[in-house]
């Protein structure tokens, strides 16, 4: 989480605005539902779901007046 924040507050720092966001990330893992790992599961919730709400977040945190 603080990772995402000092990467946006850098880009604050460097372009002073964050005009547009792309929240694109992602990461595939194949395997039959049955043979899934559950900490897999939590690797993909983390990259798609919680990292496009912290990047959003900080960038629409930094950029509010």
């Amino acid at each position: 989480m603080n990772t995402v924040k000092a990467d946006v507050d850098q880009v604050i720092a460097e372009r002073g605005t964050v005009d547009v966001l792309v929240n694109n990330a992602g990461l595939q893992f194949i395997s039959p539902v049955e043979d899934f790992p559950v900490e897999k599961r939590g690797l993909v919730n983390r990259v798609i779901l919680k990292g496009a709400f912290l990047l959003t977040k900080h960038a629409l945190s930094a950029t509010q007046t």
